[in-house]
């Protein structure tokens, strides 16, 4: 009985020992878990002791071992009380790896720099960038709409950076000591535009990103997202995205910055979403035909019950960082959407495509266009189609959204009529079923008529969505 007390006094002492030298190592929390408190010894007592207590358990450790093997039948417990000892002592003198840096995308600045790793946009993880001690990586503060830009207080646009531990970080080719968290561009990356020739759409296709300058290589463009875009139209054909649902919540807030027109070749775009242009346009549109005796009347008739917005294909609440949010502020990223429309069923699907991507925390793949031309009739029974410019900009009559979940093979095509004043059949549907879709829709046309539809369904009345999109299942609105 008093070997058997020995024995579990003797592995109480190592374990509490164990812990007390483990505590020595220097080691920093992950900032996302509750820390444990510090031993409450005074530390010109606490640190001798601990150093003592390092050298000394290996030296137990090994006499222990030899004595049980020694003596197998004499030490009721001997194994475990080796096993213990063995498990105390491995940690004992070995410093545990450091975690490294990680930055909460909320924490950096509204400025902030475009970061950038191996040649891609570098993408958080729950909300956080990460790096090993070590790491190397680039931040970039590249110009938009030939507006000079640089990294705060460097003067350079792009410069590497190397992870010290935490927020701190260094800059490689100085060795200058920063804290991430508070690097800042001079002006806002607002994102660029480039037409890529390579890859075939009903138009050009253009890519919208970072366009960087290097030290040594010179320039290198990083894509965000993509466009389909007709020129002699001068409209969008339609856009895509991707949607990282393990990471929307913890997205970064911006305000709002001015629309850009790069990659825009139509010189009145800017002047194309004024109220008063608008109404001018629709009014000349109607004054060309011979009977119509007031067309600024029949012209009032419909602004004063709504206006054309804005409205975005790619919504800047589906990106992630503040550069992310501001890139899709590009008139090739808008269209002409009536006002209610814009802020009602359109901003409520765009909504639940977010909370189903939150809520399975999986990355989706979104498709997001216009089809035909949208026709209002004046007083005279005259129905011109709505162009905000010569006959160019195009006033799309149906907005489509495709919400595609690569994983399951599944996909749906959500339809919005772009016409709050009269009713339009839908252009497809899935016989009135919405596959849960609808819970937050406004069933006022006013609001912007939803229909719902299978991908290859839409396809065969729109044609110039693209193949990738298709799928092989329906995709339900699906949250807990």
């Amino acid at each position: 009985m008093l070997n058997k007390c020995h024995t579990t006094l003797f592995i109480l002492v190592i374990i509490a020992l164990s812990c007390i030298a483990e505590s020595t190592n220097g080691v920093r929390e992950n900032p996302r878990q509750k820390r444990s408190p510090k031993p409450q010894f005074p530390k010109f007592i606490y640190r001798p002791f601990a150093k003592l207590i390092s050298k000394v358990i290996p030296k137990v450790h090994k006499k222990g071992v030899k004595f049980v093997s020694d003596n197998p039948g004499k030490i009721v417990g001997g194994g475990a009380a080796v096993a213990v000892v063995s498990v105390a002592a491995a940690g004992i003198g070995k410093k545990r790896p450091r975690p490294g840096c990680e930055v909460y995308i909320r924490h950096l600045k509204e400025k902030q720099p475009v970061f950038l790793d191996i040649g891609a946009l570098m993408i958080p993880v729950d909300g956080y960038l990460n790096w090993n001690v070590g790491d190397k990586s680039w931040i970039a503060c590249p110009s938009s709409s030939d507006q000079m830009n640089s990294i705060n207080g460097l003067y350079r646009v792009s410069a590497e950076i190397e992870c010290v531990g935490g927020h701190i970080f260094k800059y490689v080719h100085n060795s200058h000591i920063i804290n991430i968290t508070n690097v800042y561009c001079d002006q806002r990356a607002t994102g660029n535009v480039r037409r890529d020739s390579n890859i075939q759409c009903p138009g050009s296709y253009k890519a919208v990103g970072f366009n960087v300058s290097f030290p040594i290589i010179g320039y290198k463009f990083f894509d965000l997202y993509h466009l389909c875009f007709n020129e002699s139209a001068a409209t969008t054909v339609y856009t895509t995205h991707t949607l990282y649902g393990n990471e929307i919540s913890h997205k970064c807030y911006s305000s709002k910055p001015q629309f850009k027109s790069a990659g825009f070749s139509h010189r009145n775009i800017s002047w194309a979403y004024n109220i008063a242009w608008q109404k001018d346009e629709l009014t000349n549109l109607f004054r060309s035909y011979p009977n119509e005796t007031n067309p600024q009347g029949s012209t009032d008739d419909y602004y004063n019950l709504s206006n054309l917005q804005r409205g975005h294909l790619n919504p800047d609440a589906d990106q992630l960082f503040t550069t992310w949010q501001w890139s899709t502020y590009f008139y090739i990223n808008v269209v002409g959407m009536w006002q209610q429309i814009n802020n009602g069923n359109w901003k409520n699907l765009e909504n639940n495509v977010r909370t189903l991507a939150a809520n399975s925390s999986k990355t989706y793949k979104i498709y997001t266009g216009t089809f035909d031309t949208l026709s209002l009739c004046s007083r005279a029974e005259n129905c011109p189609k709505f162009t905000l410019s010569d006959g160019r900009i195009p006033v799309p009559k149906w907005l489509w959204k495709i919400v595609k979940f690569p994983e399951l093979d599944a996909a749906i095509a959500l339809v919005v009529s772009n016409n709050p004043f009269v009713h339009v059949n839908p252009i497809c549907s899935l016989g009135g079923e919405s596959y849960g879709w609808n819970s937050t829709i406004n069933s006022n046309l006013t609001r912007g008529a939803v229909s719902y539809c299978a991908v290859n369904d839409l396809m065969r009345v729109v044609p110039t969505i693209p193949s990738e999109a298709l799928a092989n299942n329906i995709l339900s609105f699906e949250v807990s």
